[in-house]
C-alpha cells in the first residue's frame, strides 16, 4: 500500500531529524502486495486488531479533513472577495480564482498538517493503544508542523487549480 510505505518513510525521516541513529531505528519489513485484495488480506491477518486495522487512523483523518477543508473553503471565499480590489482584477478571473484557491490551500495545510502527522503516527504504530492527544504530546508543536514547506509547495498550486477548474466547468 503506497500510503503505508509513505507513512513509514515519513516516520523514518522524523527519526533521522531527531538525530536518532538509523541503525537503532525500528526496522519494518517492507511488504509486497500483489494487489488491493492481497493488501486487505495481509493487513487483516498481520496487523493488531484484525479487520479493525483497516480503519486505523480514521478518527485522525476526519479530524484532519473536516476542519482543514472548512478552512480551505473559508480562506478561498474571503480571498475571492478581497483580492479583486487589491489586484485590480475581475472577481471571476482566472488569476483571482487561482490565487484565492492557493490561499485556501495554505489555510488547509495550516490546520490539517498537525492532524496529518498524528494520523501517520497512529497508522504506523505497531500497537492499537495510541491516542490523538498522546501522539500530539509526544511529537510537540514543532514536529507536528514538520514538512509544512513541502505540503505548501505541493498543495497550494493544486488547491488553486481545483477552484479554477471547478468554476470553469460549472460554466460549461
Amino acid at each position: 500500500d503506497l500510503q503505508h510505505q509513505h507513512d513509514l518513510q515519513h516516520q523514518h525521516q522524523h527519526q533521522q531529524r531527531r538525530g536518532q541513529d538509523a541503525s537503532r531505528a525500528p526496522r519494518h519489513r517492507a511488504r509486497v502486495f500483489s494487489g488491493a485484495l492481497d493488501c486487505v488480506r495481509q493487513t487483516v491477518r498481520n496487523e493488531p486488531g484484525g479487520p479493525l486495522a483497516l480503519w486505523k487512523g480514521l478518527g485522525s483523518t476526519a479530524m484532519r479533513d473536516g476542519p482543514g477543508v472548512g478552512m480551505w473553503f473559508a480562506c478561498f471565499e474571503i480571498a475571492k472577495r478581497l483580492l479583486p480590489a487589491a489586484l485590480g482584477v475581475e472577481p471571476d478571473s482566472g488569476v483571482n480564482l487561482l490565487l484565492s484557491g492557493g490561499l485556501g490551500g495554505i489555510g488547509f495545510w495550516l490546520v490539517a498538517l498537525p492532524f496529518d502527522a498524528i494520523k501517520s503516527n497512529i497508522q504506523t504504530s505497531q500497537t492499537n493503544d495510541v491516542s490523538v492527544l498522546g501522539v500530539a504530546r509526544r511529537l510537540g508543536l514543532r514536529r507536528l508542523y514538520t514538512g509544512l514547506g513541502v505540503a505548501l509547495v505541493r498543495g497550494v498550486p493544486g488547491a488553486g487549480t481545483v477552484f479554477l477548474v471547478q468554476s470553469r466547468t460549472q460554466r460549461w
